[in-house]
């Protein structure tokens, strides 16, 4: 229970008062697009071709069978 105090004082920046939920942070607006950029790569590296050849794998296969 001591810890929840504490963060709070985090979350609030340390200004002393609840930040806005209109003002922007823009060191989290830069980390946020780098981090979606990389995860972006990734998927389209390694996730993106297999589930294209699963699918393709899929739909040769439904093809056959209603051969």
């Amino acid at each position: 229970m001591a810890m929840l105090p504490m963060l709070l004082l985090v979350a609030e920046g340390g200004e002393g008062g609840t930040p806005s939920p209109f003002s922007v942070n823009y060191g989290l607006f830069f980390w946020t697009i780098i981090v979606f950029v990389v995860l972006l790569y990734l998927l389209k590296r390694f996730a993106f071709p297999a589930i294209l050849k699963a699918t393709e794998e899929r739909e040769a296969t439904i093809a056959r069978q209603l051969a």
